[in-house]
């Protein structure tokens, strides 16, 4: 007859003494459990099955002795006993919850992420804010940030790579707090929906327990308890030719003055923003573009990857230069490649370009302390202005629409009706106080 175990006890373990080598007690009382006796003194349960799928024999740890007890180590015994009956493999499921956030990622990035509309997008995103910045990035940001503003993003940086160690089956809403908080108002929309997919991939693959997504948790709760999640407001600003006419002139003398000096920009800020402002190209599109992209001859510029290519418009994107674009490429070629490449040769990046700006529009008035994101002329407004001028020069709508790269009309359309809204109502209360307070 087979010699049969005896069930383990209290007594049995403690006359179990350590040996040169590991040695094992079977359980009687629970079939595949053993505690493993170390020659360190070290006691340690685990669990013996063959996998439901390969017919593998697996062994798996469950504790350690005195802390499990051996009521617990037969009761946990018996939960992967019943997983294994039902034909999962207990194996898989402790190490999925060992995976962390930033393994989640790769694998949302690799498997799923190529399924959606524009993948391109969302990775720039995941890649921006979640992900730790590379010292490339690092080097490209300190050419035009203050002290505070690289130590508040080292400080960014280093919550990123804390939370991208966590396990997904750690993570709660408040871990996110700083990451989601410091990015703008329409990146904070994006990245939650970013990562609300994501923890519910991880749910599916078993990463974490179903239903207790931490974003998804969160929102439903309260949206702004965490996560500072202003009303969306459109933005409406449009400058006036004079205004125009002032960019344009100081972008023209501010090479010339002394670098590091107020109202200085080296020469392909320079560029970049005459472009955008002659063009209304996104600043994407004239950042990344090459001079090789250019057919001098017929004066079109090339976009090989532009913003509705997932939406089907297939091919490159073609935007037109006019004569004076052109004088602003008079220079030709840098070694680079890029048209506006920095000193490293890599193209410029559009956080600091709108930096850039930003000071460019302090110090000449168009944004004024007080004033509201909608009424503030951002990177964005030299896009919003080309439209809504070219528009009321009486420009076909198709042309506008086809040189902005818009994917529908309506769009177009909807750019010069805000923003001339916004114009009748400034002249209405202009005209309100004048009316009120008539001149002496």
């Amino acid at each position: 007859m087979p010699r049969t175990a005896e069930p383990i006890t209290k007594s049995k373990i403690d006359r179990a003494l350590p040996r040169k080598s590991p040695y094992d007690l079977t359980d009687g009382a629970f079939h595949g459990l053993e505690l493993r006796i170390r020659p360190s003194g070290r006691k340690t349960w685990q669990y013996r099955y063959v996998a439901p799928a390969t017919g593998e024999r697996r062994r798996i740890v469950l504790g350690h002795f005195p802390k499990l007890s051996i009521k617990a180590a037969r009761a946990k015994a018996a939960e992967h006993h019943e997983q294994i009956a039902a034909g999962a493999d207990p194996a898989v499921g402790i190490a999925a919850q060992r995976r962390t956030v930033g393994e989640l990622l790769d694998d949302y990035e690799q498997h799923h992420l190529p399924k959606q509309r524009d993948p391109g997008t969302t990775l720039a995103y995941v890649n921006k804010h979640l992900r730790p910045w590379s010292d490339q990035r690092w080097q490209r940001f300190r050419e035009d940030a203050s002290a505070e503003e690289v130590k508040a993003a080292t400080s960014l940086d280093r919550r990123r790579r804390r939370v991208l160690a966590m396990k997904v089956s750690d993570a709660q809403p408040e871990d996110f707090t700083a990451i989601i908080n410091a990015a703008s108002r329409g990146a904070k929309r994006k990245l939650l929906g970013i990562l609300k997919i994501a923890f519910s991939y991880g749910e599916r693959l078993g990463w974490r327990p179903p239903g207790t997504n931490p974003i998804t948790l969160q929102t439903r709760k309260n949206p702004a308890g965490f996560f500072r999640m202003p009303r969306e407001e459109k933005h409406d600003r449009v400058l006036s030719q004079d205004e125009v006419r002032r960019v344009m002139d100081e972008l023209e003398t501010a090479p010339s003055r002394k670098p590091r000096t107020r109202g200085y920009l080296a020469p392909h800020y320079v560029v970049a923003l005459q472009l955008i402002v002659e063009t209304g190209a996104r600043a994407s599109e004239v950042l990344n573009a090459r001079w090789e992209d250019i057919d001098v001859e017929n004066q079109v510029l090339r976009v090989e990857e532009h913003k509705t290519a997932h939406l089907g418009f297939a091919g490159p994107k073609t935007i037109m230069l006019s004569d004076r674009a052109m004088e602003f490429l008079a220079e030709g070629p840098n070694p680079f490649g890029f048209i506006c490449a920095c000193s490293t040769g890599k193209p410029l990046t559009v956080d600091n370009l709108s930096r850039a700006w930003n000071r460019l529009a302090d110090r000449l008035g168009l944004n004024r302390p007080g004033m509201t994101r909608r009424e503030r002329a951002t990177l964005h407004t030299l896009r919003h202005t080309m439209v809504h001028h070219a528009l009321e020069a009486g420009i076909p709508e198709d042309l506008v629409q086809q040189n902005a790269g818009h994917a529908s009309i309506e769009t177009t359309r909807a750019w010069y009706k805000n923003a001339s809204a916004l114009e009748r109502r400034r002249a209405a209360a202009n005209a309100a106080s004048v009316a009120i307070r008539p001149a002496e």
